[in-house]
């Protein structure tokens, strides 16, 4: 148990080495995910129109039910499922704004050497995570085919996978925030015991005395 107890003290600590090795890991995990985005919004599920196509079309089963034509270079599924792509854009350009924020503060010169700005893009790179995660669901829900409730079952097993995800990720954060409040518990103990300290020897100290 006092092994266990130091392991655990020690995790709690921050050192220069761990920040060091943390911005690299951040900056290139941030570049991935940047890039993920990228192909992932430029290419979305299912693919897009490669030419015009009307709802009269044979073969082709154009659904746009507001205008009659499915423009080329669109998506396929903006005129199927619009409700489910939309959300899918929408996290996926989540995750490439946060990585891009990430990705300019670490190589913008700010000063990343203290504990809250580590913990903050730490946290960052978290949610841009959970994001991506979000929108592999959704893009396999689009792709999957609606007949014999196929798209259901995909759905049940990607609810169980973000569901596990999910909690591995909710422990994760915890354990940085809990070891980022605790660090900074102790930096504030130690000035107030300091500022006591000064206090009580310029208390103490005669006239006359010279206090260094």
């Amino acid at each position: 148990m006092k092994s266990m107890g130091r392991r655990f003290k020690k995790f709690l600590d921050y050192d220069t080495k761990w920040i060091d090795e943390m911005k690299g890991s951040l900056l290139v995990v941030a570049a991935l995910i940047a890039q993920m985005s990228f192909q992932a919004a430029n290419n979305p599920p299912g693919g897009v129109w490669q030419q015009n196509v009307s709802n009269s079309t044979e073969g082709f089963g154009c659904e746009d039910t507001n205008s009659t034509l499915c423009m080329a270079g669109t998506s396929v599924h903006a005129y199927r499922d619009q409700e489910v792509l939309y959300i899918f854009m929408g996290l996926n350009t989540t995750a490439f704004g946060a990585s891009l924020c990430v990705m300019l503060l670490i190589i913008g010169g700010f000063p990343l050497r203290k504990r809250f700005f580590i913990w903050m893009l730490a946290q960052a790179i978290c949610w841009a995570m959970g994001c991506m995660t979000a929108a592999f669901a959704f893009g396999a829900v689009l792709v999957t085919p609606i007949k014999d409730e196929a798209r259901v079952r995909v759905a049940v097993v990607v609810a169980f996978l973000l569901g596990a995800w999910l909690l591995s990720f909710l422990v994760i954060s915890l354990l940085d925030t809990l070891r980022f409040f605790i660090w900074l518990g102790r930096k504030l103990w130690n000035w107030k015991v300091g500022r006591r300290a000064v206090a009580c020897c310029c208390v103490c100290a005669r006239p006359g005395d010279h206090v260094v």
